[in-house]
């Protein structure tokens, strides 16, 4: 069994907008700012070619508390 620490990791999430309909979807959290930038690309690339329609993506920054004895991964 797991429980929350008081420690703190920086996690990077991409989140996808189009246009007119505000957030589309929001990706998962990675250790790496490259990382989440890499996911965005690919979100933007799949949102446009199944669409065709413009979108964008911006790459949100999260603290979050860490978990003692579990599996938890940002």
């Amino acid at each position: 069994m797991s429980s929350l620490t008081t420690d703190c990791k920086v996690c990077y999430v991409p989140v996808l907008y189009s246009q007119w309909d505000g957030k589309v979807y929001e990706g998962c959290e990675y250790e790496t700012e490259d990382a989440a930038i890499e996911q965005a690309k690919e979100l933007i690339e799949t949102h446009v070619g199944d669409y065709n329609m413009f979108c964008y993506a911006e790459i949100k920054r999260r603290v979050v508390p860490l978990y003692k004895g579990g599996n938890y991964k940002c």
